[in-house]
């Protein structure tokens, strides 16, 4: 796949992820999307704008890594996070997290799998928006198509023993030294940037709270149990977020933290929480009152939804203090699907805000944004859809065909030693593999078959891709076998340009209705009123109007009626 056809694809995936759970209301994020780090900070007035020391940005292999992992730089001494999730803190000989299983995922009570897999994404760019801000690096890895851009025409100050890989280097004994057009540009122009992110501060600011946390004893020494994050007091935190949270039906759900100075900084300590997202909400965590946000040995799992890389958004830019740590991690965090957006001072290049973020011994999938950004053993990328290898997957499907379930899928490139298996939750939550499943295989394209399946239910499977690498999951599918149920599926691609598959399930013959509309609620387009029989079936839709015209970019929903089933999803048109 083509570096520019990657990044399309990264870009897009974020607007839906962000863009759409606010339809129209929100602005624009077609610049953010592109950074892992921002920092708006002037060297002069707050020392570097971005430090990192034995961290990688834009790859990671596993989340509980360990320096003696595959890939690391020469003398790098990376972030080793299994002791701390393997054993509980607060006592107890259950694991945190199952370790033993799969030091990737974790199973979330209720909710299924909570997967922050990352995989090799070159997303590692960072955005050094000041003209006086520069960064500082050692014994560093940048994984990126481009990595590092200021304003200066040498956005590096140092970069000690730290290598550049462009986008398909897998190893750093492939890389050059981080330097100057390799790796680092200068007199980038941001711009743009700055005024997206001006527009986001005063957006969120103009928002009405629609819950608020004003204790803190849910997020203290509140850890998984054996491999579980359950939900209840003593093992693991689980809040849900849907459009029954939404209180004006903007999509999104703002979450005030401290909202009357109750409980100072939001202090969180041994904790795993999962922060589970339905109906394509945003939640946004406003910290108030002049809060920070403090982590040690904490976990904060974003469910991966349906589509997009950041899940929910921990907002500073309020009563920020000058020279505050405004996100800190102090030690052993894992994030997955999380912006730490601290827009304090959007734009000042220092001055009299000096908020900053700063990470330590940290891993895994989010987006850093601050007037000081400062890594130190970390290893992070932005997320990708689905916790897939999401470069080299096209596409993939999943439904009930003749008697099973088929799940295939398409690559654009694969490994040279490879093999794929086949897993399926079972209601322990733990994923089993199953060695009866038949493989086909035709080119680039894969179909596996689960006989074992019983018609009337719902199974979760995961299809696994071992390579030289190791293992990464490829994506993760629920699906819903065919008696007794009607069932409208996301449609794909989305977003789509110019047409976008659209398919459904009937348990039953039944008079189908499948209209398109624009946000407003007026009727764009009807693709079908008719009597369908039981089965699959797929329509394509072209981007086209009743009248045959295309429609505009933009944010559309596909509303399914079946006998009394009444589904409605959303998907865009990117142009």
């Amino acid at each position: 796949m083509s570096k520019s056809l990657m990044k399309i694809i990264a870009l897009a995936l974020l607007i839906v992820g962000v863009g759409v759970a606010s339809a129209e209301a929100s602005p624009s994020i077609t610049e953010i999307s592109k950074y892992l780090v921002i920092s708006m900070g002037d060297d002069a007035d707050n020392g570097r704008a971005f430090q990192m020391s034995n961290s990688e940005i834009g790859a990671d292999r596993k989340v509980l890594s360990t320096p003696s992992d595959q890939g690391f730089p020469t003398n790098g001494s990376f972030p080793n996070l299994f002791d701390v999730f393997e054993e509980r803190s607060t006592g107890g000989s259950n694991p945190r997290w199952d370790t033993n299983a799969d030091p990737n995922v974790v199973s979330v009570s209720g909710e299924g799998l909570v997967s922050p897999i990352e995989s090799i994404d070159w997303s590692g760019e960072v955005a050094l928006t000041s003209n006086g801000g520069r960064a500082d690096l050692s014994n560093s890895l940048v994984f990126a198509e481009t990595g590092i851009q200021g304003v200066v025409s040498n956005p590096l100050q140092g970069s000690s023993n730290s290598k550049y890989l462009n986008v398909g280097e897998t190893s750093p004994g492939e890389a050059s030294a981080l330097a100057l057009n390799n790796g680092a540009t200068g007199n980038n122009n941001f711009s743009s940037l700055l005024s997206e992110l001006g527009n986001w501060k005063s957006f969120i600011q103009g928002l009405s709270a629609d819950k608020t946390i004003t204790n803190l004893n849910a997020y203290q020494n509140n850890e998984a149990n054996n491999g579980f994050i359950q939900g209840t007091s003593g093992n693991g935190l689980i809040t849900t977020f849907g459009s029954s949270d939404d209180t004006n039906g903007d999509g999104i759900v703002i979450i005030d933290i401290n909202p009357n100075d109750e409980f100072g900084d939001f202090n969180l300590t041994n904790l795993d929480w999962a922060i589970i997202v339905n109906d394509d909400v945003l939640p946004i965590f406003r910290l108030r009152e002049g809060s920070n946000m403090i982590m040690n040995n904490v976990s904060i799992l974003v469910n991966n939804g349906c589509c997009g890389d950041i899940r929910a958004i921990f907002y500073s830019g309020y009563e920020g203090d000058s020279g505050d740590t405004v996100f800190n991690g102090g030690s052993n965090v894992i994030l997955n699907g999380i912006g730490l957006w601290d827009l304090n001072a959007v734009g000042e290049g220092g001055g009299d805000v000096k908020t900053n973020i700063n990470i330590n011994n940290a891993q895994g999938c989010a987006q850093f944004i601050s007037q000081k950004v400062n890594f130190q053993n970390n290893r992070w990328n932005r997320c990708n859809d689905d916790g897939t290898v999401a470069n080299f997957l096209q596409f993939h499907e999943s439904g009930w065909v003749d008697g099973g379930v088929e799940l295939s899928w398409r690559l654009s490139e694969i490994s040279p030693a490879f093999q794929f298996s086949l897993q399926r939750q079972m209601e322990n939550g733990h994923f089993v593999t199953l060695d009866d499943a038949v493989l086909h295989e035709n080119g680039m394209e894969f179909i596996f078959r689960d006989l074992t399946a019983e018609a009337g239910q719902e199974y979760i499977y995961r299809v696994v891709l071992d390579s030289e690498t190791g293992p990464n999951v490829l994506f993760e599918t629920m699906v819903t076998t065919l008696v007794g149920k009607f069932a409208l599926h996301p449609n794909w691609p989305n977003p789509f340009n110019p047409s976008t598959k659209l398919a459904f399930e009937l348990a039953t013959p039944a008079r189908v209705r499948l209209n398109i509309f624009d946000t407003a609620g007026r009727l764009v387009s009807t693709l079908l009123d008719e009597q369908r029989g039981a089965g699959r079936h797929e329509l394509v839709w072209n981007g086209q109007n009743d009248a045959g015209q295309p429609v505009a970019s933009g944010v559309y929903l596909y509303r399914f009626e079946a006998g009394d089933v009444v589904q409605t999803k959303r998907m865009m048109m990117l142009k």
